[in-house]
């Protein structure tokens, strides 16, 4: 029983320490998450960049154009190429 005490004191004494520790280093946190944020959205950006470029190439953006245009008609239209636009859009701007 006195073991098990002395494990849990020791491990409340660490945690006490580690937040003590980190309370003081707020930059820290700051810092890991603009770049764990930059991350993401560089991540996010290549991938689309990469399928973007890949349905232009192989002529997918025209066909999900075309495929959009019939399944909607002309009433939606807009609504049809606003989809492929938001679809196809990254890989126009790194153009």
């Amino acid at each position: 029983m006195n073991c098990n005490h002395k494990i849990e004191t020791e491990m409340l004494e660490f945690i006490k320490f580690e937040i003590k520790y980190r309370v003081r280093r707020p930059v820290t946190y700051i810092y890991f998450a603009i770049l764990f944020t930059l991350a993401f959205v560089a991540t996010i950006v290549g991938l689309g960049a990469i399928f973007g470029a890949l349905l232009e190439h192989s002529g997918g953006a025209q066909a999900l154009a075309k495929y959009l245009l019939k399944k909607g008609g002309e009433q939606k239209s807009r609504l049809a190429l606003l989809i492929t636009g938001f679809i196809v859009s990254i890989p126009v701007f790194f153009d």
